[in-house]
């Protein structure tokens, strides 16, 4: 929930890429071999783009949950799929560096096999953490445009709002904002949206954060993005 695809896809966006997203769950696999074909089929379709648009077109290939594939090889882990993503991607440093840009993100940076960070593969390093009191009044107010206009009281306090929510992530700031809406429809009195039906939405959502966190808001934060470009 912290904007890890989004900002893989403004990426994309700014080399005027095409964009393939996968998760590592994707590549994994129920029966030996299946696993290893998935990653070769994914820079396939990378590879085959490229050929397609004779170089002048570039790809971002974004894998998250990395983990579910890249946990340390002393792990037990099967290492298979992993070891098919290390010889994939140093393939693309001698065949298509120009054209191609890996991204991976991964909630648990610290269970990941050294050998992806390496430098030439997955080298560099970007925290994406919480959005601070000021980003989450800009992504509160960015969900409230895109309702409907006059849906929303002009006295709500939207400052108010991100005060209120420190510790919540992107998602978690639009889940306010849908369900501050669900609850105006079911309120007969509301001609709009309003300042309590944000307000419950908030004392929810904090609520069901911390019977999942077991009492407490520190939830681990959704994290690290690595690039080869």
């Amino acid at each position: 929930g912290a904007g890890k695809t989004y900002l893989a896809k403004l990426i994309a966006g700014e080399v005027n890429g095409k964009f393939i997203a996968v998760s590592g769950a994707d590549l994994t696999a129920k029966y030996a071999g299946e696993g290893p074909k998935k990653v070769h089929a994914l820079f396939d379709e990378a590879r085959s783009y490229i050929r397609e648009t004779e170089g002048s077109r570039k790809v971002v290939i974004f894998i998250d949950e990395i983990d579910a594939i890249g946990q340390r090889r002393e792990s037990g882990k099967d290492s298979q799929v992993l070891t098919t993503l290390l010889t994939e991607i140093d393939g693309f440093q001698v065949e298509g560096k120009d054209n191609i840009c890996i991204i991976v993100a991964t909630n648990r940076l610290e269970d990941l096999d050294p050998a992806l960070a390496r430098s030439g593969r997955l080298g560099n390093l970007v925290y994406i953490g919480l959005p601070d009191i000021s980003s989450r009044q800009a992504v509160i107010e960015y969900y409230v445009q895109q309702l409907p206009v006059g849906a929303v009281s002009d006295k709500v306090s939207y400052e108010k709002l991100s005060r209120m929510t420190e510790g919540f992530n992107n998602a978690d700031l639009k889940e306010v904002v849908s369900y501050a809406s669900r609850q105006a429809a079911c309120d007969p009195d509301a001609i709009h949206i309003i300042q309590r039906h944000f307000e419950g939405a908030i004392h929810e959502i904090k609520r069901s954060k911390e019977q999942l966190a077991g009492g407490s808001l520190e939830l681990p934060l959704a994290i690290a993005a690595s690039m080869y470009c």
